[in-house]
This record gives C-alpha cells, sequence and structure tokens, in this order.
C-alpha cells in the first residue's frame, strides 16, 4: 500500500479501536517480552538486518495468527531499520500454507500476493520455497520431527542462511516455551481482528477506491494521474484477493481463532509463547507428516 493510501485510511477510521492502520505505525514500545523467565526489549529478540526476511509455515486454520505479535515484531524492526529507504518498500514477510490454503493472513502485511503462497506439502517443496526466498527468519508449527533424505545440498543452504528459527502453536500457547511475547495495545491487536472480520476494513477500502479522484486532486491537482491509477488498482487487487479467498476456512475452522481474539480484544491484552529452535529441527519438523500435509485436520 502507498504511502499516500496508509495516510488515507489512518484518517479514515477514529482511533478508539486501533483505526485501519498501516503496520508502518506499530513500534516495539506496544510490545514486552520474556525471555526465560526474564524481562528484555523486544527488538533483542529478533537479530534483524537490513536484508533479512521472515517466513511463517502454516498448516491449520488461521494458524498463523497464533504468531501474530513475531510477524508484527518483525515487521516493526523492518520498518525500524529500513526507515531512511526511499521508497520505503513493504516489509519482507512470507507465508507458506501447506498442504492447501488455510485463511487470508495479509492483513499482516503479507502483500503482494507473491509473498502468500500454497504448496502441496512435501517438504521438499517447502524447503524449496524457503530457500528461493532467501529467508533468514523462520517460523514453524509445533509437532513431531522425522529424519528426511533432502534432495542435494538444500538443507546445508538452508542452514548457511538461516539466522534464527522458532516453534510457535496455532492457539499461542505452546509447552516448553523459552519465549513469551505480549501486547496491551488495541493497535497490536488490530491487524489479527482484521483477519478475522475484515468487512470494515474492506469497507474503508472502498470508500478509498470511489473517493480516490477527488482526494487525489486534493492533494496533487491534476498531476500525477498514472499513480492515481495505480493506487486504485491496488485497492481493487486486495479486495479482490479477499472476496476469493473468502471460503478458504469454513465457519467451524475459524472458530477457535475468532473465540482466542474476542478475548484477547475485550481484555485489550494478548499473550503468545514461542520456542527458539536449530536449522536442524526446524528441517525435521518440516518432515514430519503432519507439518507437510495437514489438509485434513
Amino acid at each position: 500500500m502507498s504511502g499516500f493510501l496508509a495516510a488515507k485510511t489512518e484518517d479514515s477510521q477514529n482511533e478508539e479501536r486501533g483505526g485501519l492502520m498501516h503496520t508502518s505505525a506499530l513500534s516495539t514500545n506496544m510490545l514486552e517480552a520474556e525471555r526465560n523467565g526474564g524481562q528484555i526489549d523486544p527488538a533483542e529478540l529478533l537479530d534483524w538486518g537490513t536484508r533479512d526476511r521472515l517466513c511463517v509455515v502454516v498448516n491449520s486454520p488461521f494458524g498463523g495468527m497464533g504468531a501474530s505479535l513475531m510477524i508484527q515484531l518483525a515487521v516493526v524492526r523492518w520498518y525500524e531499520i529500513n526507515s531512511r529507504r526511499d521508497p520505503v518498500l513493504n516489509p519482507e514477510i512470507y507465508m507458506i500454507h501447506v498442504g492447501r490454503r488455510w485463511g487470508n493472513q495479509s492483513a499482516y502485511d503479507f502483500w503482494p500476493p507473491r509473498k502468500d503462497i500454497c504448496v502441496a506439502g512435501g517438504p521438499m517443496e517447502v524447503l524449496d520455497t524457503i530457500n528461493g526466498w532467501g529467508i533468514t527468519h523462520l517460523l514453524v508449527p509445533d509437532g513431531p520431527t522425522q529424519e528426511h533424505e533432502y534432495e542435494w545440498r538444500e538443507p546445508d543452504t538452508a542452514k548457511d542462511r538461516l539466522k534464527q528459527c522458532f516453534v510457535y502453536s496455532s492457539n499461542g500457547s505452546l509447552p516448553d516455551a523459552d519465549i513469551v511475547l505480549r501486547t496491551r495495545e488495541m493497535k497490536m491487536l488490530q491487524n489479527s481482528i482484521w483477519t478475522l472480520w475484515p468487512d470494515e476494513m474492506l469497507g474503508v477500502l472502498e470508500h478509498l477506491r470511489s473517493q480516490l479522484q477527488e482526494e487525489w486532486l486534493v492533494h496533487y491537482g491534476q498531476g500525477r494521474e498514472s499513480e492515481r491509477e495505480v493506487a486504485q488498482a491496488a485497492i481493487a487487487r486486495t479486495l479482490e484477493s479477499y472476496r476469493v479467498r473468502e471460503g478458504e476456512v469454513t465457519a467451524d475452522e475459524r472458530r477457535e481463532q475468532e473465540e482466542r481474539f474476542t478475548k484477547a480484544r475485550d481484555k485489550i491484552e494478548l499473550d503468545e509463547w514461542y520456542r527458539e529452535v536449530s536449522a536442524d529441527f526446524v528441517l525435521a519438523r518440516l518432515a514430519a507428516h503432519d507439518a507437510v500435509a495437514n489438509a485434513a485436520r
């Protein structure tokens, strides 16, 4: 989303429930973090640089929402480190749906659609995608591990590049966790709310698309028409993406996350647990059957 559209969407909603805002408005001050029982600065959790990329592997309905705070921490670190770029690019975060599509979670800024794909389910295909994207930080769902003979030297390629790997759970709770992320800020919950209940967000985007001609004239006069057309096309593409993907998850499948985030929204508080693991552990996790072929879940 362009800077102009980000500003307009922020202006379009009041701040009482967080507003429809761009992810660049988030900050580490909206998070609390613990490691091994001790308080730490959330920024210390991720060893993040200008070229780093985070990927979330998902194998359950809206499963990536169990890692919502780590995803948004990566987005915050991206903007903190890349804020002087001109133009400032979209955060380098990616999502792999394994076996089938598990719900549209692009509100966290998995955008454009090339950063949010579905693979058939074999561990080699998942690893190919991770390596092809040049991922440096990887989140995988909790579960069993098993040995697997990957092809070529792809495991070594992954281990050479991966800086940090984490296990998460789709419900945010994790046995043997060594990391806790917490928020008491509605702004940090808002993208999760838009993910499950997108109607208000889509309504604002529809309004923006219809009003963009007038707004563009106010800001830019008669010039930059081609940019206006691109902006309108971007909104249209977002709206179409939500329409096309609306039926990916059934009402029954989405109920667990709806209950979880209804409580978080009412309390304005959310905790999520993670465990940092080795790249070797992740490779074994991807090889386990339910990590890569969980479509019946």
